[in-house]
């Protein structure tokens, strides 16, 4: 991010925590990307790609950045229609798993068990998915176990 772009407000500075140290040149965030240049060997905004992914609502949402989830999903078409590398690193993005689903209360984990986990309690209509940041990883696991059996029960059938 260049020290004269120009936001759109400062809620949007502040739901960013990468928004100081961010080497994307468009920026959702930056009021005039539209003047930026995108070069095929750039960096694409961290978040941009995240909010791509399956289940990135949630994800989001379960972090506090519901805010900035917002701004990167009506951003998206426009940078879209304007800069093709982007959108090709967008559709590459939505086939990988998220990364933002890694840390949870402050706690980084190495498998993504949890982000299968916020996956499951969606899945499943678990409205108050957003509490799990509260929760010990112990009791993380012991939540996914459960889920995933069930899902593998009713959802792909029991092979017994």
């Amino acid at each position: 991010m260049t020290t004269t772009s120009k936001v759109k407000n400062i809620e949007a500075v502040i739901s960013c925590d990468r928004f100081n140290s961010c080497s994307a040149n468009i920026c959702p965030l930056d009021s005039e990307w539209q003047k930026r240049k995108h070069l095929n060997s750039e960096r694409i905004c961290f978040y941009l790609l995240e909010a791509q992914k399956i289940n990135a609502k949630a994800v989001f949402e379960c972090g506090g950045r519901e805010y900035l989830y917002s701004l990167m999903q009506q951003a998206t078409p426009a940078i879209i229609s304007r800069h093709y590398p982007i959108k090709y690193a967008l559709e590459k993005s939505k086939k990988t798993g998220l990364r933002l689903g890694k840390k949870i209360g402050g706690r980084h984990e190495s498998n993504d068990w949890i982000t299968k986990l916020q996956a499951l309690m969606i899945k499943f209509n678990y409205e108050d998915y957003r509490d799990i940041a509260s929760l010990s990883l112990l009791e993380l696991r012991e939540i996914y176990l459960i889920l995933s059996k069930i899902e593998e029960r009713f959802c792909h059938g029991s092979k017994s």
